[in-house]
């Protein structure tokens, strides 16, 4: 079965190399948004990422720090965790760090990402977030995305504060600063395609809508100049208008341009809409006085 996009971004972070400088802000990020607890005077994480829990031994090791691991399945038998229990931490390494630099900041902007972030599926949706459990946390990790360019939002939940990304652009940057290369090719591909195939429905759209508002245009127009040939007034009309009225009624599938390019002399699309837009009132002026004929006739009719 075929990795999710999700996992593949978590594989790729979790083996993202580190320097010296960033190993402690790496772990400080693990321990301020993993969901550990202390039993026996000893850190215990759960974790489900292998890769994840593969970096963590690998950075305990490089920083000497003694620990022991194992695994273990949740009740219903069906998920395994690994466990990764340690002696109590000096207490520096529970508070926010400094940062060195930006690729301290970018370490431990990783270090967050694997144990509390998560990424949507971008064929669906463009989305990256982080689930921090503290406020402290969460505005240290709003000012850092901002220092990286990025526009993050925090929304507020019952069980922690939500620091998310929800610009396409703003997604795609982040996996680079993730270390998530692969990723962020897969990301833009696809990115690529759904904004090629949104524009193509976009134009088909308009295209649609354009047509239909010419045929309906072109019906009503047809009707109403039927109603000015039926009643025998072309003679009273300007030889422009005659020949409008006559090319509209010949060419009912015509644009305004190509009616006024087949004209002598040839005419622009705007003179073409005045001059038919004219016929229209000639003719809703000729229908209201038949009616007005109609009602004087009724009522002499009734009255003998």
């Amino acid at each position: 079965m075929a990795d999710s996009f999700s996992q593949k971004v978590r594989d790729e972070a979790a083996r993202r190399s580190l320097h010296k400088c960033c190993q402690k802000p790496f772990l400080m990020a693990m321990l301020t948004g993993a969901k550990y607890f202390r039993r026996y005077g000893r850190v215990v994480w759960r974790l489900a990422h292998g890769a994840t829990v593969r970096t963590l031994i690998g950075l305990l090791k490089e920083l000497a720090l003694p620990h022991t691991w194992h695994q273990e399945a949740n009740k219903e038998g069906r998920r395994q965790f690994y466990v990764v229990e340690l002696p109590e931490l000096p207490q520096s390494y529970y508070r926010l760090p400094p940062f060195n630099g930006s690729c301290c900041r970018r370490s431990w902007i990783t270090g967050l990402y694997l144990v509390c972030g998560a990424v949507a599926d971008p064929h669906k949706d463009y989305y990256l977030a982080w689930n921090s459990a503290s406020w402290d946390c969460a505005y240290l990790l709003l000012n850092c995305l901002s220092d990286e360019g990025l526009e993050p939002s925090l929304v507020e939940r019952e069980h922690g504060q939500l620091v998310c990304l929800k610009r396409a652009e703003d997604v795609g940057v982040a996996l680079s600063l993730l270390g998530a290369t692969l990723a962020r090719l897969e990301f833009e591909d696809i990115r690529a395609v759904r904004e090629t195939s949104n524009d193509l429905h976009r134009l088909v759209n308009a295209e649609t809508a354009n047509i239909k508002r010419m045929a309906d245009t072109a019906a009503r127009q047809i009707k109403k100049l039927q109603i000015l040939q039926n009643n025998y007034i072309l003679g009273g009309l300007s030889d422009s208008l005659t020949e409008v009225l006559r090319l509209r009624l010949e060419n009912p599938d015509l644009s305004y341009r190509e009616l006024g390019e087949i004209m002598t002399p040839p005419l622009t699309r705007a003179s073409v809409g005045k001059k038919l837009a004219k016929l229209e009132k000639i003719a809703d002026e000729l229908v209201v006085q038949a009616a007005d004929s109609q009602e004087s006739a009724d009522y002499f009719s009734a009255s003998e």
